[in-house]
């Protein structure tokens, strides 16, 4: 998510895909002041042309497929890498201001989507656990070395940082609908979905999906306890991994139109429609 050297080193590759082309119709919201807060997984690199330098937002990233539906005014302030921290702290190397900083008494729509890089929650479960497999095939050297605990410390600590940034995103935008988006399925659930793009220890799935569960999990309370929306993005993306068929996120190989564990344009658009379908209702 933007996460690791070796998951950034795939956002050269952005592809030479245009804009979109502008929507037909008009929308009920159409004018609206809309501002978007995330990490690489709202900034979608490598799936379109970069529109934004060092943070890496791709032309069609969901922030920008839902602008267009709805005709809404939008400020992209994701970037890549982003913790919840960056929400009011300035963001290095890319030197992206406060998310939050975006946000006003005139925002009409707020979309969230952080956390994934807190504690190094993505980066450890998925990068970590792939590079650590060759240790131990059969066993669970990821498992082993992180440790339940981690896990549940991750989850604390995640979830006091975002019910934090909820009660700040309505401060600074208090007329504004806030609408927490939740994080896909990243891998398979079992040792035996494995596959070539993104292998583990046999005994270490099962760890990665509790941390890909315990993270959305995590989002879906805090949203429900500070009674806000949220989208379910897991539930709609589920077995679309990175081991699927028809993944949905990238394994630890870039490809051509996605930065390597990252989210494919397809898993962008879903989020887009989840949040265009919840606006419309």
């Amino acid at each position: 998510m933007g996460m690791l050297a070796v998951a950034l080193g795939a956002v050269a590759m952005l592809t030479a895909c245009n804009d979109p082309a502008a929507g037909e119709g008009e929308s009920a919201l159409a004018g609206q002041s809309y501002v978007a807060l995330g990490d690489s997984y709202t900034a979608a690199p490598g799936t379109g042309l970069n529109r934004g330098e060092e943070c890496y937002q791709s032309a069609i990233n969901y922030p920008r497929l839902i602008a267009l539906e709805l005709d809404l005014a939008l400020t992209d302030a994701s970037c890549n890498g982003a913790q919840l921290g960056n929400l009011t702290e300035v963001q290095q190397p890319s030197g992206n201001p406060p998310q939050l900083d975006a946000l006003g008494e005139d925002t009409d729509l707020v979309t969230i989507r952080l956390g994934a890089n807190d504690t190094s929650l993505y980066a450890l479960s998925v990068i970590r656990c792939a590079q650590l497999a060759s240790r131990d095939p059969a066993g669970s050297p990821c498992t082993d070395q992180l440790g339940e605990q981690y896990l549940a410390t991750a989850a604390e600590q995640i979830r006091t940082r975002f019910d934090r940034a909820l009660e700040e995103i309505a401060d600074r935008a208090p007329n504004a609908r806030i609408v927490v988006v939740g994080y896909p399925e990243w891998a398979p659930p079992t040792a035996e979905q494995g596959c070539e793009v993104f292998r583990l220890a046999e005994g270490d799935y099962a760890y990665t999906r509790r941390a890909n569960e315990i993270l959305v999990t995590t989002l879906a309370d805090a949203a429900a306890a500070a009674d806000v929306d949220y989208v379910d993005t897991f539930a709609v993306a589920e077995g679309h991994h990175m081991c699927a068929d028809d993944p949905w996120i990238v394994g630890l190989e870039r490809t051509p139109n996605a930065a390597a564990v990252h989210p494919f344009p397809a898993e962008q658009q879903a989020v887009a429609d989840l949040v265009v379908d919840l606006l419309r209702s």
